[in-house]
């Protein structure tokens, strides 16, 4: 068991608290600051979940009145959900800081000091599943919506408990909201299979486009705006498609360069043992061990070059590969 009594202590003697998760919410940040919202509002707090995008499409269906682009009311408390530092906050840097007191709850490794009390767990499946714990540990309300908001977090970054992270805390978790009246097949099929023709489209093209590189271990692809036009999707629909580039036999971790908000952003995802993490603080990015992702500040040509290159040494390392007999 985790240790969350300052939390508590703090959570308890606030009551105004606003919460934050990272930009481009993915389920695992919606469904934890959802889920601890939901539940800080049923033990008579005010809480909100201050965002700056909207809600994805494909997780609209989670979606509730705990999500504001205004902040509704001056909080005693900021609380940063699903992100290691606050970079991640982009334009709500403000809003977040002009609370008194600020804490987070968080799975990847910690690089900064931005609150005055973490619970970070870089071993846990997912931020749902500490929020999870915390709300138990509290002895908190955890209703049906609330349950779901927190089975979709863990659901959606374990891979629907496919990937190397899920261990047996999230199975046991999900087991335990299953029993609370989770609809698991429900929720899956809403989350995965239900996507718009036009993503296929987009990752039809990603593919398409895809390079093998060290000896077919690593895949590199790329999406633009322009893309996005062509195939009637949004930047949203390109979020699918390293997944599709990491399922080619072979490969051992793919790498996606997305267009989004004028900006180049890098997706990577490996299956045993490339430490794409690493790659990604090449351009100032981090993550997971087997997930991670950056910023990248150069034109696409310069941007897949590097790319390429960065995680060909990455493999090579894994693999005893030579850098030529990668290329």
């Amino acid at each position: 068991m985790r240790d969350y009594s300052e939390i508590i202590k703090l959570i308890e003697a606030s009551e105004r608290i606003l919460i934050f998760t990272h930009a481009n919410m993915d389920g695992d940040a919606l469904g934890s600051a959802g889920a601890l919202c939901r539940s800080l509002r049923q033990m008579g707090k005010q809480a909100a979940v201050l965002i700056q995008h909207p809600c994805p499409e494909y997780l609209a269906f989670l979606a509730g009145d705990f999500l504001v682009t205004e902040a509704p009311f001056e909080a005693d408390l900021s609380v940063a959900v699903d992100m290691g530092s606050d970079g991640r906050l982009e334009g709500l840097k403000e809003a977040f800081y002009k609370a008194p007191a600020r804490l987070c709850i968080d799975h990847h490794v910690r690089t900064e000091d931005f609150c005055e009390i973490f619970v970070v767990d870089p071993s846990a499946a997912a931020a749902g599943c500490l929020v999870y714990e915390l709300l138990k540990t509290m002895g908190a309300p955890i209703d049906l919506e609330t349950a779901g908001l927190l089975y979709a977090a863990v659901c959606t970054d374990t891979g629907s408990f496919r990937f190397s992270n899920t261990d047996r805390e999230a199975m046991t978790m999900a087991g335990e909201l299953i029993g609370m009246g989770v609809d698991s097949s429900a929720l899956c099929t809403a989350l995965f299979d239900s996507i718009p023709l036009c993503q296929l489209k987009l990752e039809s093209l990603i593919i398409e486009r895809a390079r093998l590189i060290a000896d077919g271990r690593g895949i590199v692809s790329w999406c633009t705006e322009e893309d996005y036009k062509a195939c009637g999707a949004l930047a949203e629909h390109a979020e699918t498609g390293i997944d599709r580039l990491r399922s080619v036999r072979g490969v051992e971790a793919a790498a996606l360069i997305k267009e989004r908000d004028g900006a180049f952003k890098l997706s990577l995802r490996s299956k045993t043992c490339a430490d794409v993490r690493s790659v990604a603080s090449r351009f100032g990015g981090g993550g997971h061990l087997m997930a991670a992702g950056a910023t990248l500040e150069m034109p696409l040509e310069e941007a897949v070059s590097r790319v390429s290159k960065a995680l060909e040494e990455e493999l090579s390392r894994c693999f005893g590969l030579s850098t030529e007999s990668g290329r």
